[in-house]
């Protein structure tokens, strides 16, 4: 079974189910698995770099018709493609936004055709090996925490980012909302792409820290907890592009032993 056939399915009524039946097939997705495990019927949910929708469709399916996904999409042929993906959700939102720590206009820049790897900065890997195709797109940026005041404070319990490299960006811009909510935090983290920011991995680990969280597990081809962050990350560090899960213990606790950690 596909994540496609997943996500047409009502999944707020059975996603642990469904999660647990995903595992039996070759090839199973683990952020898909992830997010089964995690979201729970009327969570509140943040698609930041949502690209076309596939995670955005996933998340308001989860939640169901009682809880909201909001999702973040800049580049406006993506945006288009989104749009048309979660026409007929009314539980979504979706925001022709760019999210950052400041409030602005921006660039994106855009390798080619690969619309998952527009980026607020150039990059040098993967797509961005041929300099003489890239795009470019203005785009309005935004802080979350700024958003998040006028929607009217909504409480939100996860949040999921993949923006290229600037995800320590949106994390500061949402200071305020994190610290109130400490929602479950799913993030891409790509050390070289880090570096093109002026950032560093210690930086990351700093910030949650600082904003209380004490549980970590980096998802890749599996899902493995890190006992210390600072110690156990370095490995997948050097390895590549990975997913980080942050949560607190005593706030996420019976989700995170759904999940396995």
């Amino acid at each position: 079974m596909t994540l496609r056939d997943f996500i047409k399915r009502p999944l707020y009524r059975t996603p642990r189910l469904l999660a647990a039946l995903m595992r039996l097939k070759p090839g199973w997705n683990p952020d898909a698995y992830a997010f089964l495990q995690l979201i729970q019927n009327g969570d509140h949910v943040l698609d930041i770099g949502a690209n076309v929708g596939i995670y955005s469709e996933l998340f308001a399916r989860v939640v169901g018709p009682t809880g909201r996904v909001m999702a973040f999409e800049p580049v406006p042929a993506t945006f288009a493609q989104l749009q048309k993906r979660v026409a007929g959700l009314p539980q979504i939102t979706i925001h022709q936004l760019a999210v950052s720590d400041q409030p602005g206009d921006v660039m994106l820049t855009l390798p080619g055709e690969d619309s998952g790897q527009a980026s607020l900065k150039p990059h040098h890997q993967a797509s961005w090996s041929e300099p003489s195709n890239i795009q470019q797109h203005h785009a309005r940026a935004i802080t979350l925490d700024s958003w998040s005041k006028e929607a009217g404070w909504p409480k939100i319990d996860f949040i999921k980012m993949d923006i290229e490299g600037a995800e320590l960006l949106a994390l500061r811009g949402a200071s305020q909302l994190i610290l109130r909510d400490q929602p479950i935090l799913f993030f891409e983290v790509w050390p070289d792409w880090l570096v093109d920011f002026g950032f560093q991995p210690k930086d990351i680990a700093d910030w949650l820290r600082a904003h209380n969280y004490d549980t970590f597990a980096v998802v890749k081809d599996k899902t493995t907890k890190l006992g210390n962050l600072e110690a156990d990350w370095t490995p997948h560090l050097n390895s590549g592009p990975h997913n980080l899960l942050a949560a607190r213990r005593d706030r996420h606790a019976a989700r995170l032993l759904h999940y396995g950690l």
